[in-house]
Order: structure tokens, then sequence, then C-alpha cells
């Protein structure tokens, strides 16, 4: 804080401007000293063909430089290029008021020609839900409110018990309207009981339980399991883990890095 206050308002500016920003405002500088270059060589008799030669330029870049209309600045600052989803803008907002989701709005816009990727079906939803829920008069005029995700996270690292920002009655319709949430925070939950009470004659079962709801990073954690299901099972039953060589490993790594490049004949 007193280093910004110390400097000059012009300084201020570039210290808190961001890197991309940083980087065009150089480039538009570069660029307009480059304009200025060409005109000046044009102005002192060169032709378009001396001047592209002795700046490594096309020479339609030359001729470009020197319209009057030219600028340092892009053509297309400030403006955002179309995307796929431009002819179904109104029909997304639509779904995404009466509480659609990503996978049920992708799937209805594939059967009417949307050949895109998923993914940008979750973005482009995920910016309308944040300009949504900045409009009160829609969120006066309809009957639902927004939920996010990182309110029900912690839940999966504590337990259901744990306080929320949400009401019990805001996560029952969130159950409701995704059901294997709640399955999901169960079996973490009973996860975390077989940790805790040494049980790995109970892993099976909850493998099975697992595998059964059928989610995918369950399937993947499961996989894992799986591959090394003894080790998995010991690590249950004993006191004994790898966490203090870990922590060795680890502060070694950090003087190694930190001494990178350093090593030199001047240090010792």
């Amino acid at each position: 804080m007193k280093k910004i206050v110390s400097i000059s308002l012009h300084e201020q500016e570039e210290y808190l401007m961001g890197t991309m920003k940083q980087s065009h405002a150089y480039k538009m500088l570069q660029k307009e000293k480059q304009i200025s270059e060409v005109r000046q060589l044009y102005k002192q008799g060169n032709s378009k063909r001396s001047i592209a030669r002795q700046l490594g330029l096309d020479p339609r870049t030359i001729s470009n430089y020197l319209n009057p209309e030219t600028t340092g600045t892009h053509a297309s600052l400030g403006q955002t290029r179309p995307s796929i989803l431009d002819p179904y803008a109104e029909e997304i907002k639509r779904y995404v008021t009466n509480r659609y989701t990503a996978i049920q709005i992708d799937a209805i816009l594939r059967t009417k020609g949307y050949k895109g990727s998923v993914s940008t079906v979750g973005h482009s939803i995920s910016k309308l839900k944040k300009s949504l829920f900045e409009d009160r008069q829609l969120l006066q005029n309809a009957e639902f409110e927004f939920v996010k995700r990182k309110e029900i996270i912690p839940l999966l690292f504590h337990s259901k018990k744990t306080k929320t920002k949400l009401s019990e009655k805001q996560l029952q319709e969130v159950y409701k309207l995704h059901p294997k949430i709640e399955s999901i925070i169960d079996l973490v939950d009973d996860f975390r009981d077989i940790l805790r009470q040494k049980r790995n004659d109970a892993l099976q079962s909850w493998m099975d339980r697992a595998t059964a709801l059928d989610a995918q990073l369950l399937n993947s954690f499961i996989n894992g399991i799986e591959r090394d299901l003894t080790a998995v099972k010991n690590a249950i039953t004993y006191e004994y883990n790898n966490g203090l060589a870990e922590g060795k490993i680890n502060k070694l790594k950090l003087v190694k890095r930190t001494m990178y490049g350093r090593c030199l004949f001047n240090l010792l």
C-alpha cells in the first residue's frame, strides 16, 4: 500500500494493470513506433518497396501503415467473437430459468442441430447464471434461486452436520434435483468412518455401493483401490504411514528449488 501511495498516478495505473493489458499496451506502443518510422521514411523520399526491405515488412503492410486512419490499436479490441451457441441464446436462457441442468440442455440442443462440445454449453450456462444472478428484477419475477457449488462441496470434507451457508430447505431442494449428491455425501461419510474405526472388512461392501451409484469420479477412485487393495486394507488396519518420509522429501525439494541457479563459485 505504501508503495502504491508513493508513486505517481500514471505509475499506479501501470502497476495495477493486468498482465494481458500490459502486454497489449506494450504491443500497441511498439506498433505505433513502427507506423511512425514508416511514415517518416516515406516523407524522406523512400519508396514503399525500399521501406519494406529496410524494415523487413510486407509492402502491403507499408501501404496500410501509410493510411492516415491506421493506428496501433488492434481492430478487434473490445469486440467479442460470435459463439456457436448464439442461435440458441434465448432458448438456453429459458431452460436455465426453468432449472434444466447443463446435460439436459445439451441433449435438447443436439436434437436441434447443435454440434459443439458439452463443455461449451457448460461454460455458457455458468456465465449466464452469473449474469442472471445479478439481474435482481428477473430473480424477483422467477420462483428459483441459485445455489453455488462451493456451498455444497464443504459437506464432502466434513459431514452432513457441518454448518453451511445453505438452509436445510435449500439442501433438500438440491438433493431432490440431484439425488446423486446426497448419496455421494453419504458414501464419503461412510468411507471416513471405515478409516476412523479401522473396519477394512466393510471396505468391499462400500465399494459395491459406490459402484452401483455409477458416478464417474467415484468409479475412478474405486479402480485405484482395486489395483492396490492389499495396501489400502493395510493402511486402514495399521497405524503406520509414510507421512514423515514424505514431509522430509518435500522439505528437501524445497531447499533444492531455493538453491536452483545459486550454487556458483561466488556463493562458495
